[in-house]
């Protein structure tokens, strides 16, 4: 089987996709960073420079499960070490056997949204025809894009008293967006000629072709709606997994999902806007692009308005109602939840869920603890401790503070848990939306709705015949249900089967919910795990652990590691790991400890921070 090897330099640099120049974060100096393109079950990898000075990294195959390769996640102080500043990590994994679009992002708090993400496709199979057709294919990779550096907004965020992040100041795409430039040059009398500096980003097609738009939301925040002028959108993929074809107006698409839609260029020759907006917050943003046929003009389509006006067509449920350049920003007023589950499995190439051997409550709320403001999860906040989890499990040496601060929930290989997952307003009152995402899983997306869960009465109401599966869902925001004296919160269903031994991440995708502590930890047998690839830096109290280790004669040796056979993976490949067995790290480097982040005359430390609530 093929292996497909990329190296990817992670560095500071300045980027201006919307005519503001600020320090970034950048791999291969682009933004999105390199893209990475595979077949199913190819070997994959992917040597990562960490060329940034003054902070570690890490890069999450978001998607990717991660089967008989847990070390592989990319989750600093779960399955590593962060990346340390200047030093070299090599991610070594299979793709996953099903194609589809996924995206690889820095899991360090933060980085993603100053650019640290890329899009990861995997490709069908040579010879075999997906159950579509399209003529060609054209990433649409969504980012909401803040001036400030995630340092600053973090910072805030951990503060007493809290600051919050903000709404950010433009949504490019695919790297590019013209809008802020075009405001504030509106605003401050400039020429506006300055905003061709940074264009609009251009889809050309021809007239007559089908294309598929694989679409992500790269951003930390926000979820979108996403639509093209007199161009309906068919969905046939989310996150791995054909779906039944649904044609929909707009295309409603939260933090980290992705889908893949066919666009057909069936309209008269000439340019049409592609258009966003926000979804479920108070936000004066909007974004465009541009569709332009072969032959058309090089210029920017006419303002006019666009309407969505069936929302049994949106695949989130919203009414979208739109004008250029003054966008309705009361939009999400007008909320219809009723047909947000109509985008299904394909028969034929859809598992449907086995039974459920037990339901797990999973309750959000948002705290003040200490003066500083925190999401817990079922009343603990998410603390990961100075070492990895899978390293600290394999070692025996997890102790009740760890597990107490990882929010680490136990779990039998094999075992099939429903998770019903309850929302509750913030302390300021109001109700937001999370896009809930599992490490080394997908998921069974069975239904929503509104009050408290009851299994006796919503059961029925699940879909467990054709349900979508993937490994991001929605948890809605409160809205209104007749007969009740205030707005109803949201709850969602879903469904895991634990096939895979680890220690995996179950978290709310929006960046700055996971740095206010949004998580909790599945820990799935993970003495099943094979030991850790030898080259793995050590941090925390690992050196200390495994010396002493060492000393008691403890640890696997690299001959016993490489005469074992994964066969969790379904390769057969050889597994040459094992467990190191000395204090000092691999090639001479200092042992990682907590770096510090600079950002301008500000210097934060992220872990200390995190630690300190």
């Amino acid at each position: 089987m093929c292996l497909k090897e990329y190296h990817f330099d992670v560095s500071y640099g300045y980027f201006s996709g919307d005519c503001h120049e600020r320090f970034s974060i950048l791999v291969n100096g682009m933004n999105p960073g390199p893209e990475i393109r595979v077949k199913p079950g190819e070997e994959v990898v992917v040597h990562v420079k960490n060329n940034m000075p003054a902070e570690s990294t890490s890069i999450h195959w978001h998607g990717q499960f991660q089967r008989g390769s847990p070390w592989m996640d990319g989750t600093p102080y779960v399955t590593q070490c962060p990346i340390a500043p200047m030093d070299t990590f090599t991610y070594r994994f299979h793709a996953n056997d099903e194609p589809g679009t996924h995206w690889w992002h820095s899991h360090t708090v933060g980085q993603k949204s100053m650019g640290a993400a890329g899009l990861f496709i995997i490709e069908a199979p040579d010879g075999e025809q997906e159950p579509f057709a399209y003529d060609e294919e054209m990433p649409l990779v969504l980012h909401e894009w803040y001036h400030k550096g995630y340092q600053e907004l973090v910072h805030g965020l951990m503060s007493a008293p809290f600051q919050w992040a903000g709404n950010a100041e433009s949504i490019l795409v695919n790297g590019k967006s013209k809008d802020f430039c075009m405001e504030n040059a509106t605003v401050t009398d400039l020429d506006v000629s300055v905003c061709e500096a940074c264009p609009y980003e251009v889809i050309e097609v021809e007239q007559g072709k089908t294309y598929r738009l694989r679409v992500a939301n790269f951003g930390p925040l926000m979820m979108l709606s996403m639509g093209i002028d007199d161009h309906p959108l068919t969905i046939v993929e989310a996150e791995g997994h054909y779906t039944q074809p649904k044609t929909v107006n707009a295309l409603e698409i939260n933090v980290a999902a992705r889908y893949s839609v066919l666009l057909k260029a069936d309209q008269p020759i000439g340019s049409y806007w592609g258009r966003l907006e926000i979804r479920h917050r108070n936000a004066d943003l909007w974004g465009h692009f541009i569709v332009r046929y072969k032959g058309a003009p090089v210029e920017d389509p006419p303002s006019s308005h666009w309407t969505a006006t069936n929302s049994s067509n949106l695949t989130e449920g919203f009414v979208v109602k739109g004008v250029l350049p003054e966008i309705d920003q009361h939009v999400n007023e007008r909320w219809s939840m009723d047909n947000r589950d109509e985008v299904v499995g394909l028969a034929n190439h859809t598992e449907a869920p086995p039974p459920a051997d037990r339901l797990i409550y999973v309750n959000g709320t948002h705290w003040k603890e200490n003066d500083h403001v925190v999401w817990k999860i079922n009343g603990d906040m998410l603390k990961l401790p100075d070492a990895p989890l899978l390293w600290l499990s394999k070692a025996d040496a997890l102790t009740e503070e760890d597990r107490r601060m990882s929010n680490i929930v136990d779990v039998k290989l094999g075992e099939v848990i429903d998770l019903a997952i309850h929302n509750s307003y913030a302390i300021n009152g109001i109700s937001e939306q999370h896009p809930w995402h599992s490490h080394g899983y997908d998921f069974w997306v069975l239904g929503h709705g509104y009050g408290s869960y009851d299994a006796a009465k919503d059961e029925t109401n699940l879909n467990t015949v054709n349900p979508i599966k993937r490994d991001t869902a929605t948890l809605l925001p409160a809205r209104v249900v007749e007969g009740e004296p205030q707005d109803v919160e949201g709850w969602v269903v879903v469904r895991m089967k634990f096939d895979n031994p680890g220690m995996w991440l179950f978290h709310c995708h929006i960046d700055w919910h996971l740095a206010m502590g949004m998580g909790f930890t599945f820990s799935v047998q993970p003495e099943l795990v094979q030991p850790p690839p030898k080259e793995f830096d050590m941090c925390g109290r690992l050196p200390e652990l495994f010396a002493a280790d060492e000393a008691d004669g403890v640890g696997v040796s690299e001959t016993e590691a490489g005469k074992g056979v994964d066969v969790e993976n379904g390769h057969g490949d050889e597994v040459v790991s094992a467990l190191a067995t000395s204090g000092a790290c691999p090639g001479g480097q200092k042992c990682l400890r907590d770096a510090a982040l600079i950002w301008g005359g500000l210097i934060v430390t992220v872990t200390a921070l995190l630690r300190a609530v």
